[in-house]
Parts: structure tokens; C-alpha cells; sequence
């Protein structure tokens, strides 16, 4: 992966900050990874009230298939993990969604892949996100 052409961003998340999101993905755009700051306040007691608020907005879509949806521990944050897979114009995709805190307000990450490449990399996925570090 490398980071993103502007291009391929703005086409794959036109509602996102191109200014303040990090971005990466393979030259198809089937393999991404994104990292968002929000304007949401939040400390790490807030991300309860957001993993439900998240798992209502989710639930809502029943053509969305959540497999995961837990409040775990990596590298001695909290962080909120949804699992799942949505579809998309002409494929499925699976996500992983990751949401911690960080100066005060939320921060959120996604990686995503077609679910033709999950076998290859739903392993590295976890392994990413097992690697996040938060500094403030």
C-alpha cells in the first residue's frame, strides 16, 4: 500500500477532510486504509455511548453484515472495533472500523478490501490494527 492519489481519494471518500485524513491503498483502490480525525469530543469513558450509537446507525442497514462489534484494549487504549461487511456499487466489501480518542475529540480509522481479498488480508488487518499507537 502507499498513500493515496488525491484522485482515487476524493472518488473513494468524498466526504472526507483530504487535508487532515491519512489515507492508503493499492493502485486498484480494492485494498484502503484510512485514518480520520472527528470533531466529536470524547475521552476514552465516551466510547461506549459511540460504539452504541455506531452499532444503532449499522443495524439500521440490513444489507450491512456486522460480525464484530467489541470494546477492546491495544496498546493501552480502548478502542472501539466493528467488524463487517457492506456492500458496495459493484462488490462487497469487508471493513474493519476502528474508533479511539485522541486530544480530546474521536479518531477513527477504517481498512477495507474487497471480499475477494479477505483470505489475504483479513490476517494483516489485525496485525495493523494490533500495531496502532495514539500518541497525544
Amino acid at each position: 500500500m502507499q498513500p493515496m492519489e488525491a484522485e482515487m481519494f476524493r472518488l473513494k471518500y468524498p466526504m472526507e477532510n483530504a487535508e487532515t485524513t491519512i489515507a492508503y491503498g493499492n493502485e486498484e483502490g480494492t485494498v484502503t486504509l484510512l485514518i480520520s480525525p472527528r470533531q466529536d469530543k470524547a475521552a476514552q469513558h465516551d466510547l461506549p455511548k459511540y460504539q452504541k450509537m455506531l452499532q444503532k446507525s449499522f443495524g439500521k442497514n440490513p444489507s450491512i453484515d456486522v460480525k464484530k462489534n467489541e470494546i477492546k484494549k491495544i496498546n493501552g487504549r480502548d478502542f472501539i472495533l466493528i467488524e463487517m461487511v457492506t456492500p458496495a456499487r459493484d462488490t462487497r466489501v469487508y471493513n474493519w472500523i476502528f474508533v479511539t480518542n485522541s486530544g480530546g475529540r474521536l479518531l477513527m480509522g477504517t481498512f477495507n478490501c474487497t471480499v475477494n481479498l479477505v483470505n489475504e488480508w483479513q490476517s494483516l488487518a489485525e496485525q495493523i490494527l494490533s500495531s496502532v499507537k495514539v500518541k497525544e
